[in-house]
């Protein structure tokens, strides 16, 4: 799987989780996508950091 692909495919995950909201601007290639955090995903974001760091330290 090519990694464009596995970053769409990320991407609409996300935005099913409504931890982020996509934008698109344009009505024909190529578009402009814009992806931000939803309140949900900014709670998130502590808790990620903590998993990061924590998997830098095993």
């Amino acid at each position: 799987m090519n990694k464009a692909l596995t970053l769409s495919i990320q991407l609409k995950k996300l935005e099913e989780d409504e931890l982020i909201t996509r934008r698109v601007y344009g009505e024909k290639p190529p578009l402009k996508v814009l992806y931000k955090l939803t309140p949900l995903g900014e709670k998130i974001g502590p808790a990620l950091e903590q998993l990061c760091l924590w998997g830098l330290a095993v």
